[in-house]
């Protein structure tokens, strides 16, 4: 079933029931929106059908008469609570003070609900500094104008679609000057002083910049006790100076020296490709230097791993440099890519994890957590330029005809060469032996023999037979490994570990019984816990809503051991949901971990699999079930 936010609801509602096309300024109109945002809920819409569900043409927009379009109309939920969520958090951080009762007759909700949004934003609120304070049914935002201005970059950041035209719901927030006016600011600011600056940093720039602007233009200016230095040969300030003259300039809006200097801690950090003689200067201090390498080294033996970085080392010292820096400023920073690198590379991410543990510890400071998504870049570079590839055998029937074979073999290097190695070649099928260790047939001749693990290809292999080969391979390989680690993953589960539907439903309650559990089995000392929930506020361990693997960060277990919780009512994980649970007890240099780790999550996010696994009531069908499947 589909869900439609009101917006969403009352565009197909107005189209379907108007059974004609209408324009945009009609639609705009009669809904009290702007074309842009009408453009965007309509994408939004259409992305919810592999066949789209609203057309425009030149006589304006019109419900399309297909399939999708009908299956959408009869199975379709409203679900506005998250943009009423967003619509409150914007509320709280741009007035001084609301009513409950205002915000529930202006978003048509009750008052219980509007107290309900508030008591689950407070976490994040608290979080960045500010504290929400209710008196009656007044509520205000308690906190520094540097803390509510990150809180508001962070707000929008996850709204903007396309950086230089859309900011979704919320189009009327910046009144003097649109994102896009600051996009092409920043940009000529950034060309004037001759800097190029990665994507990643630009959005940030642009963001933070105008939510700064914004608050300056409602008077909300930013009030320091103290005169900060400034490097004013920095490519910041003088990016900054410039921009913000060009700010005056353009809309009459004034910078003080208070604004400047909040501004400038946001960006600081973002600069680091443009500064040869400083970059030099950095890479050249040997003690930073020798503390980076302790903290690579120390992180590699922490994960059993034997790993070569050097060619590499220059780069990551630089990128610590400017990533502490924007920690000791309090910049603001987010990374579009952490979530999706997290649910892609799991190993690699929680190996960024803990390094980032340790840079904290090093240098005493708190890393924001989009960071470790950028940490998880280079190390996934690193890790992988060193990784030594299992290859499968695999042995080819090809007659010897007009150089077929060398053609074939050639093109099976070029699209595999890290992947299978080709151990024998043949005329047929007769000529493969007992003897012969493969773990599947590439042919090109059909054969009276069945071949169950055999791909018919052709000579000239199409993209087709290509993927099909791709296919194999993985399976191939997924069952190399399994057949590898299969009976030490049996082992680390345990009688006294396994829980189904035990009552819990609370994380942190489910953590402290299966730690206790554990503590009672001798499998973990009594500081494994605290260990446990550092490496949650680093960064939370549950993947996709469905389950998570938490572990300690710095604390060796006794044995190393996976205790499984499932419930098959919704888990409440620290603000997350769901439902399956496994700890995770580590024993120091325990060689099996990285195998065991990953190919716990070849399981888990296999969803057939999992919903199978899962399935399992009692351990004996639980181990019967991963003998056999995996």
């Amino acid at each position: 079933m589909k869900e439609l936010s009101l917006r969403q609801y009352l565009i197909i509602k107005t189209l379907k029931e108007n059974g004609k096309p209408m324009s945009s300024n009609s639609l705009c109109t009669l809904l009290n929106i702007s074309p842009r945002t009408l453009r965007y809920e309509i994408k939004t819409i259409n992305t919810m059908s592999n066949d789209r569900i609203i057309s425009s043409s030149r006589d304006g927009y019109q419900v399309e008469q297909n399939e999708s379009a009908e299956d959408l109309f009869q199975n379709f939920k409203i679900n506005d609570y998250l943009n009423i969520t967003k619509a409150v958090s914007l509320a709280l951080l741009i007035h001084d003070t609301v009513s409950v009762y205002d915000m529930a007759d202006e978003y048509y909700v009750s008052e219980s609900t509007i107290f309900n949004i508030i008591k689950q934003l407070n976490d994040k609120f608290e979080s960045s500094g500010l504290k929400i304070q209710k008196r009656g049914d007044r509520i205000n935002i308690i906190g520094t104008e540097n803390a509510k201005r990150k809180m508001l970059a962070h707000f929008f950041f996850s709204e903007v679609d396309n950086l230089a035209n859309h900011l979704e719901n919320f189009d009327n927030f910046f009144t003097d000057f649109t994102l896009s006016d600051i996009n092409n600011l920043v940009n000529q600011s950034l060309q004037e002083i001759d800097v190029n600056m990665d994507t990643i940093y630009f959005k940030n720039i642009v963001i933070s910049l105008s939510v700064a602007l914004q608050r300056i233009v409602n008077g909300n200016t930013n009030k320091l006790n103290e005169k900060t230095d400034y490097d004013t040969d920095s490519n910041e300030y003088k990016f900054l100076k410039l921009f913000s003259t060009k700010v005056e300039q353009e809309f009459n809006i004034a910078v003080n020296e208070s604004d400047f200097t909040s501004m400038l801690t946001f960006i600081i950090g973002s600069f680091r490709n443009n500064l040869p003689d400083n970059n030099e200067k950095i890479i050249n201090d040997e003690e930073f230097k020798d503390k980076v390498k302790t903290i690579l080294n120390n992180t590699f033996c922490h994960y059993g791993l034997d790993i070569e970085y050097q060619d590499f080392f220059d780069s990551f010292v630089l990128h610590i440099h400017y990533l502490l820096l924007r920690s000791k400023h309090q910049a603001f920073f987010k990374n579009d890519t952490t979530l999706s690198l997290k649910h892609s590379h799991p190993y690699i991410y929680d190996i960024s994890v803990y390094l980032t543990y340790l840079i904290e510890k090093e240098f005493d400071t708190s890393i924001n957590n989009d960071e470790i998504g950028l940490i998880a870049i280079y190390l996934g570079t690193i890790i992988n330029n060193n990784m030594v590839y299992t290859k499968a055998k695999v042995i080819c029937i090809c007659p010897k005809y007009n150089e077929i074979r060398k053609l074939l073999v050639n093109q099976l290097k070029e699209n595999f060469s890290n992947q299978l190695e080709v151990i024998k070649l043949v005329e047929s099928y007769s000529e493969i032996t007992n003897e012969d260790q493969y773990d599947f047939i590439i042919t090109v001749v059909k054969s009276e023999f069945i071949l169950s693990n055999a791909i018919y290809v052709s000579p000239l292999l199409t993209a087709r037979e290509i993927h099909s080969i791709d296919n194999k391979l993985v399976e191939s390989l997924k069952q190399k490994k399994s057949k590898k680690v299969k009976e030490q993953l049996m082992n680390y589960f345990d009688q006294d570990l396994f829980f189904v539907n035990h009552g819990l439903t609370d994380g942190k309650e489910i953590l402290d019984f299966l730690n206790d559990k554990m503590m009672g089995l001798n499998y973990v000392p009594d500081t494994y816990l605290n260990s446990v929930l550092k490496r949650e506020e680093l960064a939370s361990s549950a993947f996709f809503n469905n389950f998570a693997i938490p572990h300690a960060l710095n604390v060796q277990a006794n044995e190393t051991k996976i205790a499984y919780y499932y419930s098959s009512k919704p888990i409440d994980w620290f603000g997350e949901k769901l439902h399956l649970v496994l700890l995770l007890s580590l024993k120091e240099y325990d060689e099996n971990f990285s195998k065991i780790y990953n190919l716990l999550f070849d399981i888990l996010m296999d969803h057939e699999m999992l919903q199978n696994l899962v399935s399992n009531n009692t351990f004996d069908e639980f181990l019967d079930y991963i003998s056999t499947n995996i």
